[in-house]
């Protein structure tokens, strides 16, 4: 068995490589994210992608038809900068926000719903 001291110096290693991992992993996405995400749609859409939101809510809420969004799901996780929700099967998740990396976030607009709402208060 090891001892607990070996066992703190491991998890102190494993701590330490995770965080040069992630940096490196930043500096790459940001480097191939506008390769990937060319147009506001996508750049909106993969914000939106949580791992919580279905295709169907991220669509209501950005305008963006739901096909297009399972079609740019299909391309991300190829690609490798979404992963499928620890929570939700068939949801897509982002590994990290645009804003994390620098990347501008064009305005997400409002839910639908809630526009509707709005106007039928008038």
């Amino acid at each position: 068995m090891m001892s607990e001291e070996k066992l703190d110096k491991i998890l102190d290693r494993l701590n330490e490589i995770s965080k040069w991992t992630k940096l490196q992993g930043l500096e790459k996405f940001s480097q191939i994210a506008p390769t990937i995400l060319k147009s506001n749609e996508e750049k909106i859409a993969f914000e939106l992608s949580n791992g919580i939101r279905s295709a169907s809510e991220i669509s209501t809420q950005s305008g963006i038809p739901k096909s297009t969004i399972t079609a740019y799901w299909r391309k991300w996780a190829k690609s490798g900068i979404v992963e499928e929700s620890e929570k939700f099967v068939g949801r897509m998740r982002h590994l990290v926000s645009l804003e994390e990396v620098g990347i501008d976030v064009p305005k997400i607009p409002e839910k639908k719903s809630g526009e509707n709402k709005n106007e039928q208060e008038k």
